[in-house]
């Protein structure tokens, strides 16, 4: 199964949910406990004020997805 660090919407949290067979972490979580086996990250600009953490994640080699709604 998949591991999914995410900052986005709750609603489209749930699409993801339904469509996709993952696990979903928030990426305060994976930062903190330093989770390894994070396939992707996805983050919404809307919930990131600075991209502190979208620098974190690409020093790390995650695929980091950034979007905008």
């Amino acid at each position: 199964m998949k591991k999914i660090g995410v900052n986005i919407d709750l609603n489209l949290q749930e699409i993801l949910r339904e469509l996709l067979e993952a696990e979903f972490y928030s990426i305060d979580s994976v930062i903190s406990y330093d989770l390894e086996s994070i396939d992707v990250v996805i983050i919404d600009l809307k919930y990131e004020i600075n991209d502190n953490k979208i620098h974190f994640f690409s020093r790390k080699k995650y695929s980091c997805y950034v979007i905008m709604f």
